[in-house]
């Protein structure tokens, strides 16, 4: 009878063994899944965080608006003095037109800007020349300068900054770049880009 029994134990034996080994390697992939979970959790958590990170260090408080520019001599200061030679061959100083109000536009045949702001110079000067002044000084004399001025009929006087002095005198990092000048020779305002009516008149307010 015991040799009956032998063969069913046996089987029964590997089939216990079989589910056993069933069920640990069930628990081992859960196990393993969860693991696989939290590590993927972590990483996308490390990942949000990496990414927070570096977007916030990108984001820059706003600065605070500074009332002028940071280019070009500052309101208030004295207009540097030069000499410099027109379109004519006449020598011209900023020390000639003490006592009188004074605009200096810096300006290149080239700045589109500064051909679209010529027209308007022109016409303020009509309006205005009895009370106020315009040089306009060119740093591109290489171009041509006369033909320039006479395409645009312009009959405020034109001054040749041959060598870069009052450009670097005055500091101008861009054109046209416009100084106004009092009748003590101090600068009370001063604009960078294209003027228009409006501004021109504020500027001498």
């Amino acid at each position: 009878m015991f040799k009956r029994i032998l063969p069913f134990m046996i089987i029964m034996l590997l089939v216990c063994t079989m589910l056993v080994q069933a069920l640990e390697h069930k628990k081992d992939k859960q196990v393993k899944a969860s693991t696989e979970t939290s590590s993927s959790e972590a990483s996308d958590e490390d990942l949000n965080e990496l990414y927070n990170s570096i977007m916030s260090s990108q984001i820059e408080e706003p600065e605070e608006e500074e009332e002028d520019v940071a280019e070009g001599l500052e309101i208030g200061s004295k207009a540097p003095d030069f000499e410099l030679t027109t379109l004519t061959g006449k020598k011209m100083r900023l020390a000639d037109f003490k006592g009188k109000r004074l605009m200096i536009n810096f300006f290149a045949t080239w700045c589109y800007p500064c051909k679209i702001e010529m027209p308007v110079l022109e016409k303020f000067y009509q309006e205005n020349h009895d009370d106020i002044e315009i040089l306009a000084i060119n740093i591109d004399t290489q171009s041509d300068v006369k033909g320039y001025v006479k395409k645009l009929n312009l009959s405020f006087p034109i001054l040749l900054d041959e060598k870069g002095v009052v450009d670097t005198q005055y500091q101008v990092l861009a054109i046209p770049s416009t100084y106004i000048v009092d009748e003590k020779g101090i600068i009370i305002n001063k604009h960078y880009g294209a003027l228009n009516d409006q501004q021109l008149e504020k500027l001498f307010k």
